[in-house]
């Protein structure tokens, strides 16, 4: 009982010590080509600065046609003090639907670290997603090759691959895979995999975000890191 009571003092003394701080750096990608029928997703990629914080989170706020992400980390003190690993990160935020017109996107840390803009194009059709796309679930890559491969699983066998799209914005990959239906439509979950070779970019040889739009408006954004 007494080492019970012992390691449930020392654990209260460590949730005492427990501070949220404001980080200091991170990375928004924000991709073009959403419309009012999407769920507007934005990535955000940065690194802890060492191994006393912890548990990276972020607050959103609204101010008119202005976005504020607040970040900030759980700092807990360690006994033999903080280490200078950099510990890396990666959250999707999805900001809902967005009526048309064009919005601001703001990263805010100790200081504004950075401010982005974002437009939002009116949606051709009443239903979500002018395009049929694919359930992609995973995206797997290859250490040896700058191939990657997207895999998922569609929830009918009635759609059949027909083709997938990409667009470079900068340091982003934007990827459609396009489906099309093809005979009677039953519950019929059916896996799928699709490759693509990810060009090489001279200014973004590293860090290149891929970003999939996948059935029901949503998105998968994964940070491709290759060194070949």
């Amino acid at each position: 009982m007494k080492q019970i009571a012992l390691l449930s003092f020392f654990f209260s003394l460590n949730l005492l010590a427990m501070t949220r701080q404001p980080l200091v750096s991170g990375k928004l990608y924000i991709p073009d080509g959403y419309d009012s029928n999407d769920l507007v997703e934005v990535t955000l990629i940065g690194s802890l600065p060492d191994s006393c914080h912890r548990n990276p989170t972020y607050e959103i706020t609204r101010e008119g046609k202005t976005f504020v992400i607040a970040l900030f980390a759980y700092y807990v003190p360690e006994e033999r003090g903080c280490r200078k690993v950099s510990i890396p990160y990666q959250e999707t935020i999805n900001l809902g639907l967005l009526a048309k017109g064009s919005y601001k996107i703001q990263l805010r840390g100790t200081k504004v670290i950075s401010e982005s803009a974002i437009r939002i194009a009116e949606s051709r059709s009443s239903l979500q997603d002018d395009f049929k796309y694919g359930n992609v679930m995973n995206v797997i890559e290859n250490d040896y090759s700058r191939t990657i491969e997207l895999v998922g699983t569609n929830p009918s066998a009635c759609l059949v691959f027909e083709k997938l799209d990409s667009e470079i914005q900068q340091d982003i990959i934007i990827l459609r895979p396009h489906f099309r239906e093809e005979g009677v439509c039953k519950d019929e979950p059916t896996e799928f995999s699709l490759r693509y070779d990810v060009p090489h970019l001279p200014t973004h040889a590293r860090g290149l975000l891929i970003h999939i739009r996948v059935m029901g408006g949503r998105s998968l954004s994964y940070l491709f890191k290759s060194k070949i």
